[in-house]
Order: C-alpha cells, then structure tokens, then sequence
C-alpha cells in the first residue's frame, strides 16, 4: 500500500545548498539530504529545486511497511548536515492513537507567614517523615514591600530526630549574597545563618523568599521535633529591626505524632526512714577526665615567634573554628572554640568526644580552614595543623572578590578607627592597608578545607 508525503521547504541559499540535487523521477540514495530513517531504499523522489531562488518543492512516494514512520528534511552545507523539520506519515492499518491523559496541575501556592510582616517563618509548617528519610525544610523570609538589607537566625532542633546533612550558600548574584555566617551543630541541635547585601547594597530584597533550604536527615527512630527559630533578625539599610512576627515548625518521623516534651520530675515524696547503721564510706570511683586536644597552627605574614599578633581566634563570633568528624565524615560531631597564644599554640578540652580515631578541621577568623584526617584522641603531644591560609575575611570558606569587597570600607582604618573591621586585618598590624591586599591575593579562589598531610 502506497502513501505520499509533500513539503515546502524555504532557504536562505547563502547558507545551505540543495546536496546532491536529485533529478525528476530518480530514486533516492540512502542518506539523502531530505528523507531520514531506515526505510530510505523505498523512496521514490518526484521534485525540482532551483538554487537562484531558494527554493525547493519535493513530492516522495514512499513505499511501507505498515505502521507509523517519520520524515525528516534535512539542510547541507560545507560543515555537515542539520535537521530543518520532520514530520511523520502512517501506512494502514494505522495503530489507534493512545489518548494521553491530561495533565492536571497543582496549584502550588507560595506558602505565607501566619503573623504580620515583615516576617521569618519555617515552610511547611509540619513535615512527616519516614525513619532514615531525608527531611527538607525551608525557612523564607515574607517582607512584604518592605526593603530588606539583612537578616539573621538560629534555628534550634531535637539532635537526637534530626541531623543537620547540608545547607546550599547561596549563588553568585542571589539576593542577600554576603554570606555572613553559615554554620549548624548537631551536636547542640542549631543552625545559625546570617546574610545580607553587599556593601554597596546591591542585593536587597523584598517581598516572599528562600532565605535557606536546610536538608535534614531524620533518625531512625521514631521521635519529632519542633524547629524553632530564635532569635530572628530583620534589618533595612539602616540598621532597623524590621521584624513583625516569626513562626517554627515541627517534624514527626516514623509516625511519631507528639512532640515529647522533656519531663520535669515530680517532686520526692516524704518517706519515713527505718535508722540503720552507718555504712563504711564508698570506694572512691574514677571519674572520666574529658579530652584535651594540643594544637599548633602556624600563620602568614606574621613577625618572627613569640609575637602578639600571632594570637588569632579559631571563632568567628558563636560559631567555633575547630571541628570534629568522624573519620571521612561530612556531618560535624561537636565543634569549639580556642584562641592561639604568641606562638601560634592552642588547647581546647573536647567535652563529649570519647578517645578513638577521628577527621579534625581547624579555621581561624579569617582564614580557610586546614582538614587533618585519622588523628587518634588523645594525641600523645601537640598535633601540627600546618598554615592556614589567609583572607577568608567573610568565613565562607573560599577567598575571592567578596573578600575584598569586605575589607574595602576597612581600608587605610586601624584598629579603634570607626569602620575598622579586625577580620580584614589579615597581618594582625593593627591597620588594613595593601599589604592585607597582598596577603589575600595569592589565595584567591582557593578553598576551604584544604587536606594536610601529618607533620612528620
């Protein structure tokens, strides 16, 4: 059984020519221009072209097998072959088309704060999960008209329901793109967030956001959670507390359906009390001493040891510089905080780490951070972390142009000055000047943490 197809075919004949021109009444070779797929052997082409004007008008007589087939028109020129248009032609008995179903699309609503605005608020409200899922929550900023220029919050969860797995910082021209602080501890269950505009106020917001997607992984236990967030921040350019009102959230996992509040303990009830004699004294019980990490870090562009501007805070405000993981781990254990003394010496207790084998990351205040792996606790003397890089100056863990931008309004200011920000003064002289700059540029668009080998 015959079927015949036709096209009108227009081209710009600066750009494509007809190739090979098929004649009247010849049969076409397989991988002619025109007509693509497996049947091409059955093609008879009837067409004339005419390269002057552009033109070209081809009538194909094809012979099939049943079913449905498609046509391709192709255009060539010196650098290969491109697909114009196809279409598709169907020899009897043709299969009855399947009806697709019609898509129904959910009206998504952009979830809203339940107060006032400007307003912070955890979307959804209530999350089920199953044990061991991955849980995500949003917590989304509902400013209304109002501009806002930066915000600020700690989001406290249950640790033993939920675990922090990550929070994606924000893009490269995103609204609010300083990032500030960008921190969670799952051992204390907290995030704590801050970002804002740059400083010369280019990404100010306003109206119904993202401020962070948090992805949680859910315990493998039945248990549930409130997420509440304390205490939010909303400022405008100048400084103003803008907020109105601020909601949390709660997830259940594995069918929990309450909230466990912790129990207070009633209060003892009076019972009498038989005298017997006195028993011996017990015998005194080891108490277990918590862990003591010795570390030593050395850093740039600093004077010659012992010196004061070698004491460097491994902090950043409440977020601690010193990290523990288990070993090849993502997920933090527990994390603290220390200052070095003039020798680049530090000593923190690690409270709540049992001794064993673990991956330790140490930052300081405007450095990235150095990554030593499979560090046995307690370490039998003081452990090198080796040189941490300078010019992290906004502690997100990579040195590039909103570094710099930071320390710009801080340049040419010392230390007591108005503006002085003491995270730009990379050399700890006292004054932000060019050689912070020169101490910042040899790291650029390097990243944190950097794997160091074991001192030898």
């Amino acid at each position: 059984e015959l079927t015949g197809y036709t096209f009108h075919l227009a081209f710009d004949n600066s750009l494509f020519r007809v190739v090979p021109p098929i004649g009247a009444d010849q049969r076409a070779p397989v991988g002619a221009p025109f007509v693509g797929g497996s049947w091409l052997d059955g093609v008879v082409l009837l067409n004339r072209f005419d390269e002057e004007d552009g033109e070209v008008f081809t009538f194909a007589t094809v012979a099939l097998t049943p079913g449905q087939h498609t046509i391709t028109v192709r255009a060539t020129n010196d650098f290969g072959s491109v697909a114009i248009a196809s279409d598709s032609v169907c020899v009897e008995p043709c299969p009855s088309p399947t009806p697709s179903p019609t898509p129904t699309a959910a009206a998504t609503a952009t979830p809203a704060p339940a107060g006032p605005t400007p307003a912070i608020f955890v979307a959804p409200t209530s999350i089920s999960a199953d044990s061991g899922q991955e849980v995500i929550a949003m917590v989304r900023l509902d400013s209304g008209t109002q501009t806002i220029d930066g915000t600020e919050f700690v989001l406290h969860f249950q640790p033993s329901v939920l675990q922090v797995l990550q929070i994606p910082t924000p893009e490269p021209g995103d609204y609010l793109p300083q990032v500030l602080t960008w921190t969670y501890d799952n051992v204390a269950g907290s995030v704590h967030l801050s970002r804002g505009a740059s400083v010369t106020n280019e990404g100010a917001v306003s109206g119904n956001i993202v401020l962070a997607t948090i992805h949680f992984r859910a315990a493998d236990t039945p248990g549930a959670t409130d997420l509440l967030l304390v205490p939010p921040l909303l400022a405008t350019s100048q400084g103003t507390n803008v907020l109105a009102s601020s909601a949390g959230g709660t997830v259940f996992v594995g069918g929990a359906t309450t909230v466990t509040p912790t129990a207070t303990p009633p209060p003892p009830t009076a019972t009498p009390v038989t005298p017997t004699a006195t028993p011996p004294p017990p015998t005194p019980t080891a108490t277990a001493t918590p862990l003591t990490l010795a570390g030593h870090v050395d850093l740039e562009a600093r004077p010659s040891p012992p010196h004061s501007a070698w004491a460097l805070d491994l902090f950043r405000g409440s977020s601690g510089g010193i990290t523990i993981y288990a070993v090849g781990g993502s997920t933090p254990l527990a994390t603290f905080s220390a200052t070095t003394d003039s020798a680049g010496d530090f000593s923190v207790t690690l409270v709540g780490i049992s001794p064993g084998t673990y991956d330790l990351v140490v930052k300081g205040a405007h450095t990235l951070s150095n990554r030593l792996n499979s560090v046995t606790l307690p370490a039998s003397g003081t452990v090198s972390f080796g040189t941490l890089r300078e010019g992290d100056v906004n502690w997100d863990e990579v040195v590039d142009g909103q570094d710099i931008s930071a320390m710009i309004p801080s340049l040419f200011k010392s230390s007591g000055d108005s503006g002085f920000v003491t995270e730009a003064d990379l050399n700890h002289d006292g004054v932000v000047d060019g050689q912070d700059i020169s101490v910042l540029i040899p790291a650029i668009f390097t990243n944190g943490p950097i794997a160091i080998a074991p001192a030898s």
